[in-house]
């Protein structure tokens, strides 16, 4: 994509980004971070507060299944593409389409017209309480 002579500019990587996001597939996702606070009996209550509501470019990083005796447990790593900077931090939740919820792994990395967060599984897919 950035294939112009010399070095590149803001200008070229944002326009870039902005092809690569209208080219693949996006992914919504929710980024939410937890708060905890306490109450008047002294309880902890926790809270989350929505940092990002978008959409996002993912793609998948590594993981591995294992098999135990209730069946098969799925661990994924995940890396986003989230066009912009935005207050996203390390151990905010990342809830993706799928019903999965991710935990973002490292602090996220700022380039120039975009966003790279890497994410570990923090939670199975769950099933509906009735």
């Amino acid at each position: 994509m950035a294939y112009e002579v010399g070095r590149p500019s803001r200008l070229f990587i944002r326009r870039d980004i902005r092809k690569l996001i209208r080219t693949f597939p996006k992914t919504y996702v929710t980024i939410k971070r937890l708060t905890s606070t306490y109450n008047d009996l002294g309880e902890q209550d926790t809270t989350t507060t929505t940092v990002y509501t978008g959409e996002a470019l993912v793609r998948p990083q590594g993981g591995s299944a294992e098999t135990y005796g209730l069946g098969t447990v799925e661990n994924g790593s995940l890396v986003l593409l989230i066009n912009g900077k935005h207050d996203i931090r390390q151990a905010d939740i990342v809830t993706i389409n799928n019903g999965r919820e991710y935990e973002v792994q490292f602090p996220p990395v700022w380039f120039d017209a975009f966003m790279s967060i890497q994410l570990d599984q923090r939670s199975q897919i769950g099933q509906p309480n009735a």
